[in-house]
């Protein structure tokens, strides 16, 4: 995905340490963008699932360990503006990155194309 406001980007790469501008406000809508992909993705597979499934599902594609895996394969690591003493590489750190990363997609493009963009990096040897 090539992103057409930077700073949305810039955003999501931004720790709370580091500036009042930061991803804290796209986290909550990443998060809402990963679930609602992965419901409607195992509903259309399965209408018959049940709310616990779906609920199930989601949480194992959207835990701050899988999350955090799939955002240091794609680098964000390297990326994340943090004051220190903020690990960069922490687990917590790298899932909120990943989480954030779809909320300004859905900004800058639409919640389908971020629905998209996660179900191609879950697809990828990323992960």
């Amino acid at each position: 995905y090539k992103f057409n406001d930077s700073t949305l980007l810039q955003d999501a790469l931004t720790h709370s340490s580091y500036s009042r501008h930061n991803n804290g406000p796209l986290h909550l809508l990443g998060v809402s963008i990963i679930r609602a992909s992965v419901y409607k993705h195992y509903l259309a597979k399965n209408r018959d699932a049940t709310k616990e499934e779906l609920e199930a599902m989601s949480s194992s594609l959207s835990s701050t360990t899988a999350c955090a895996r799939r955002a240091s394969g794609l680098g964000l690591d390297k990326l994340i503006r943090a004051d220190v003493p903020v690990d960069r590489k922490s687990d917590k750190v790298l899932a909120v990155a990943f989480h954030v990363l779809f909320g300004a997609i859905a900004m800058d493009g639409s919640a389908d194309q971020a629905m998209s963009v996660f179900w191609k990096i879950k697809s990828s040897a990323v992960i």
